[in-house]
């Protein structure tokens, strides 16, 4: 393509990107970090930093970098992020997917409480893909564990409108949810309003 088209050419450019994209998903991170840093550097003084491409690979570049760094890697996604929502708009498929990446990377950095917020603004998106929504099921679920610990009217309280209910009892490994509560001042603090 290269040679076809010049190193220039958005062809070239998105072919060099795919194979970066492609190593990174066989799992050498490294080596796709170094691809995708040459791919954006390139992008951005052909294309532009609002192209798609160009926003493609920094989100392709947060992705390997979370892979050793998830602290780092959540900075390049908020980057990311708010210029796809300015750029794309805040409910296209790309935007409410690099939100859930953020989410993903919010609930393995400790954070469950941010990783559920955002994964509650993904799924009930008719622009999310149903392998999205999926996907942002399972943080929002992880999240909603970790605030609930045992409660199981506080985890079901934290997936209300996320998790369709007859999903809910398949939640707990050992079927059936377990019954133990949280006292009554925590789940206020988590679900902002007082337990019932």
């Amino acid at each position: 393509t290269e040679e076809q088209f010049g190193a220039q050419d958005r062809r070239t450019l998105l072919v060099h990107h795919q194979i970066a994209f492609y190593t990174g998903e066989v799992g050498d991170h490294g080596r796709a970090v170094g691809m995708l840093r040459e791919v954006l550097t390139d992008a951005r003084a052909v294309l532009g930093d609002d192209d798609n491409l160009t926003l493609s690979a920094r989100a392709n570049l947060a992705g390997n970098v979370g892979r050793t760094d998830p602290t780092k890697a959540l900075g390049l996604y908020q980057e990311v992020h708010q210029d796809r929502e300015r750029v794309l708009g805040p409910t296209h498929p790309a935007t409410l997917s690099t939100m859930h990446q953020m989410a993903y990377l919010r609930l393995v950095t400790g954070q469950p409480r941010p990783a559920l917020d955002l994964e509650a603004a993904v799924i009930p998106r008719p622009e999310a893909s149903e392998a999205l929504r999926r996907a942002a099921r399972s943080v929002a679920v992880r999240a909603a564990r970790a605030l609930a610990g045992h409660d199981t009217t506080l985890l079901r309280t934290l997936l209300d409108g996320l998790v369709p209910p007859d999903e809910l009892d398949l939640l707990a490994p050992s079927g059936g949810l377990p019954t133990t509560r949280l006292p009554a001042e925590v789940r206020q603090a988590l679900v902002g309003e007082p337990d019932a």
